[in-house]
């Protein structure tokens, strides 16, 4: 009787996918290396099924090894110095974009508390001056009809 007889694809499919994420958690690789690896993994494991070689997820594990294990086995032959690299880059660009979006956070609190300094001297009756691109205008409140409640 062949191991295979009674496997579903649905089930073939999962002990596949289940071993690649396990893998793919103990692997740091660029995304073209994580492809390779993973494609030549998958096809592998279906081979082995279609043989008759494996029949479960323990199977599997005993005929390619652990997660750990194949994510060492990719760390003797990988190129380390462009994983390297790579993740360099990949750090500085997140390092960029938080900075960035630190500054703009920041510029627009700043915006925000002096247009709110504005506001409250306009309703307070005192005279404000805005600086445009065409020079200084100057804005000077008028009385209003109805008293603004006190903020409390």
């Amino acid at each position: 009787m062949n191991k295979t007889d009674g496997i579903p694809p649905k089930t073939e499919r999962s002990i596949v996918a289940q071993y690649v994420r396990e893998v793919n958690k103990e692997i740091i690789a660029t995304p073209k290396q994580k492809r390779k690896l993973f494609g030549d993994l998958r096809s592998d494991i279906h081979e082995r099924i279609a043989d008759g070689k494996i029949a479960s997820y323990e199977d599997v594990i005993a005929h390619f090894g652990t997660p750990e294990q194949v994510a060492k086995d990719f760390f003797a032959t990988a190129n380390i110095k462009e994983i390297k690299k790579r993740l360099m880059i990949r750090r500085i660009v997140v390092s960029a974009v938080v900075l960035c979006l630190l500054v703009c956070t920041a510029y627009y609190s700043f915006l925000q508390i002096g247009a709110f300094g504005a506001v409250h001297r306009f309703f307070e009756g005192e005279t404000t001056a805005s600086t445009y691109a065409d020079g200084i205008i100057n804005v000077t409140c008028c009385e209003m009809e109805a008293p603004l409640p006190d903020a409390q």
